[in-house]
């Protein structure tokens, strides 16, 4: 079977996270290390997964009415503006899988969400880690440094917004000029909820068709 293996692939170690195994094999730890939500669905919730589940041995639509709610909410047009996934890993691999080509590069500012390593990897690509800087006692987004290591393999550019695990923001201006160079542009925005909406870069989805913007249910809403 080695012989079939794509030779990006083999290298590769399972992603694993030991913390979580051990709080499974532990529950009497408190679960502080993953930013989960630690309220249970309320029973409006499980009432509706109940329902539902009814159904579930027929396939899905389009998800077309929640889509066009999540695109009200945020501003968008319509339900086409809106794309659900299984987490956010699930539109990280989708979104690099459509964008890249073995040996191409995805530049990300570091420390960052390891995620995007990962789906990088897994396709051939090559991560660019551009290192913060460090100023006043915090560190702090370095968008020069993010403009100077863009290349002709350049397919794709990825911040968090805010960062993960830092909790700074880039500033608006440099999410603008990033956004205009016309690389398709990853902003995450996993802990938006926790900074206030004014803090998001949506506004952005509807100037440049090459940014995307990546949220989660799984930290404010559990």
């Amino acid at each position: 079977m080695d012989n079939y293996f794509v030779p990006w692939i083999k290298p590769l170690k399972m992603y694993v996270s030991n913390h979580i195994e051990l709080a499974w094999k532990k529950p009497s730890l408190h679960r502080m290390m993953s930013n989960e939500n630690p309220i249970p669905p309320s029973a409006k919730i499980l009432k509706t997964i109940e329902k539902y589940s009814k159904i579930a041995n027929r396939y899905p639509d389009q998800g077309l009415v929640i889509r066009g709610k999540l695109a009200k909410m945020n501003g968008l047009e319509s339900a086409e503006n809106v794309v659900i996934g299984n987490g956010s890993s699930e539109i990280y691999d989708m979104a690099f899988r459509t964008f890249l080509m073995p040996g191409d590069e995805v530049i990300q500012q570091t420390p960052c969400f390891g995620i995007y390593k990962l789906r990088c990897d897994l396709l051939g690509g090559k991560i660019i880690s551009v290192p913060m800087e460090y100023r006043d006692k915090k560190m702090v987004y370095a968008p020069e440094g993010i403009l100077k290591a863009v290349t002709s393999k350049t397919k794709i550019i990825v911040i968090a917004n805010p960062n993960n695990p830092t909790g700074n923001f880039m500033d608006e201006k440099d999410f603008v000029r990033i956004a205009g160079l016309g690389i398709p542009f990853v902003i995450d925005e996993a802990y938006i909820e926790y900074a206030g909406f004014k803090k998001s870069q949506s506004r952005l989805i509807k100037k440049y068709k090459n940014v995307i913007i990546t949220r989660t249910m799984s930290k404010a809403y559990g």
